[in-house]
């Protein structure tokens, strides 16, 4: 999946409307006045009934004992048809040693298109395989097939092909991918569910739009897919991001992680004896390495480059969050119930990225222009010295410079600078998750909450991290020895990004994201003032929250 997870791009459809008339509809039905009591209709008086004359009594006849009537047999309580808890932490994390072989493992690796990942599959497995849940076979009986949503072509996410695979194999359902331009996903899924159609049967849910999917209606709860032993498997922070209001809706599928990298080669011409660890240490470094080479008078090499588009409401939104997070804050507040951007670490964020640019110059005016690409293009054409960005630069900063002229480090922390926290360092994890269509018929519901039991599992996770390099999310594997000396850059992700994950499902994240760039885009580059740029986004914030 790693094409899709990079190039994704963002479109602001609000699903709000369809979740007001949800929750609206139901507040009537609860609240509407009860109809008025019926006026109850006189009871005639009885007529005495004539007194009949005295007869003898006639001797007592002796009246037959009745037979014991049997009690009743109560009939049995009706199974469970699919039982997703029964066993549920051997299913899914110890699962079954892999005994999938010879040709029939062959069969699986046809199905996937690239023949470079054909043979890396037939090279490593993954040490156990899921166990479907007891009742699957009579879900094939009813269900033969399913329809997932793909972001991009699969021809492109080979873990996806090979879990889809292993998924039939195991099954006898087969899983049919409905591939979507990253582009118009989200707003395809809104347009169907919002009519309330009941396929595709799986959706794709970016971590932006997780509570208003839930809010709204149109995710099955799966909270029979956990307990308190399985959820210790996975990074909290994730799994806090997969529930809303206390159910959870959709299960982890595939993410990735910020991180930092820089040129070996440029640090050691200009002495600098290691990447930096605070803000201060960035704005230092970020200094002496930004240089005008041929005397021009233009800076030939910047400091420092992230994605910062103004045109792209995602991209610049969640690239200021690494900022509040460094400062060890968060961006959802308890007590509101909802994203609060009016707080001294978001005034610290904000100011700090317009300091980059027209105080400090480190860092090109042009950074509003900039997606996750374009940023990327800027490092590896020799124009920046330190990029801020996602784990997937790392293969591609190794292809063009070589690993002994490339770097990582950590998100720098705040560490005081300019009167802010201490800070902690952190990585924005993002998540791309599997849920399953509130509007689907029985039998299709089941199949597809089967899918996401098995990519979720240590299997599908294993498969996502191992093979194709994106963030799984259960913790151990990056843990593994094994794994590590076989797969080097999951330890490469550990140790810059994953242990330091923080990841929040914010409400109307998506609508606060469109209506701030703009905003926050002429605060970087001086053209507004940040505190108060701040409040008039928060001042939005409170209003769609308050109506």
């Amino acid at each position: 999946m790693t094409e899709k997870v990079s190039r994704r791009k963002y479109i602001a459809v609000a699903g709000a409307a369809a979740a007001a008339a949800v929750i609206g509809g139901a507040a009537y039905y609860l609240t509407r006045p009860a109809p008025p009591a019926p006026t109850p209709t006189p009871t005639p008086k009885p007529t005495p009934a004539p007194t009949p004359a005295p007869t003898a009594t006639p001797p007592p006849t002796p009246k037959p004992t009745p037979k014991p009537t049997p009690a009743p047999t109560p009939s049995p309580t009706p199974a469970i048809e699919v039982n997703f808890s029964k066993d549920l932490y051997h299913r899914i994390y110890e699962g079954k040693p892999w005994d999938i072989t010879g040709s029939d493992y062959e069969s699986l690796i046809s199905k996937v298109t690239k023949d470079k990942f054909k043979e890396k599959f037939r090279k490593y497995q993954p040490p156990v395989r899921w166990i479907p849940p007891e009742g699957y076979k009579e879900v094939a009986k009813h269900a033969s097939s399913f329809k997932f949503i793909n972001a991009g072509a699969l021809k492109d996410d080979p873990a996806t092909e090979m879990n889809a695979a292993i998924y039939e194999y195991l099954t006898g359902i087969k899983p049919v991918g409905v591939e979507t331009s990253s582009a118009v996903l989200h707003p395809k899924q809104v347009t169907f569910l919002s009519a309330k159609v009941g396929s595709p049967e799986v959706l794709y849910i970016d971590r932006m739009f997780i509570w208003d999917y839930a809010i709204a209606g149109w995710l099955e709860p799966l909270d029979d897919l956990f307990d308190s032993k399985l959820e210790k498997v996975y990074h909290p922070e994730v799994l806090s991001a997969c529930k809303i209001n206390g159910h959870y809706y959709v299960v982890p599928g595939i993410g990735k992680g910020m991180m930092c990298f820089y040129r070996k080669d440029l640090f050691e011409e200009q002495g600098i004896g290691g990447p930096p660890k605070t803000w201060e240490d960035l704005v230092e470094i970020g200094k002496n390495l930004t240089l005008d080479t041929d005397k021009d008078g233009n800076i030939d090499v910047w400091g420092w480059v992230q994605a910062f588009s103004s045109e792209d409401p995602r991209i610049l939104f969640e690239n200021l969050w690494s900022w509040i997070y460094s400062q060890g804050a968060r961006i959802l507040d308890p007590k509101l119930g909802y994203p609060n951007l009016n707080t001294p670490e978001a005034l610290n964020a904000l100011t700090f990225l317009a300091d980059l640019v027209n105080k400090h110059k480190i860092a090109s005016p042009g950074i509003t222009t900039y997606g996750d690409k374009p940023a990327l293009d800027q490092f590896l054409m020799g124009k920046a010295a330190m990029l801020g960005g996602w784990s997937w630069n790392w293969p591609r900063a190794v292809s063009t410079f070589g690993e002994d002229k490339v770097g990582i480090f950590p998100w720098p922390k705040s560490g005081g600078y300019m009167g802010t926290p201490e800070g902690e360092h952190a990585s924005i994890l993002d998540l791309d998750a599997w849920g399953v269509n509130a509007f689907a018929s029985k039998w299709q519901k089941y199949a597809a909450k089967m899918w996401c039991d098995m990519y979720r599992s240590y299997q599908g996770q294993w498969i996502e991290t191992c093979i194709e390099n994106n963030f799984g999310y259960i913790m151990d594997i990056y843990k593994d020895p094994e794994v590590q000396k076989n797969f080097p850059i999951v330890k490469v992700f550990l140790d810059y990004s994953f242990k330091y994950g923080v990841i929040e499902s914010l409400p109307r994240c998506a609508d606060i994201a469109h209506y701030s760039a703009g905003y926050l885009g002429a605060a970087v580059l001086g053209k507004a003032d940040p505190k108060k740029t701040l409040e008039k986004i928060q001042k939005f914030i409170d209003g769609i929250f308050k109506v």
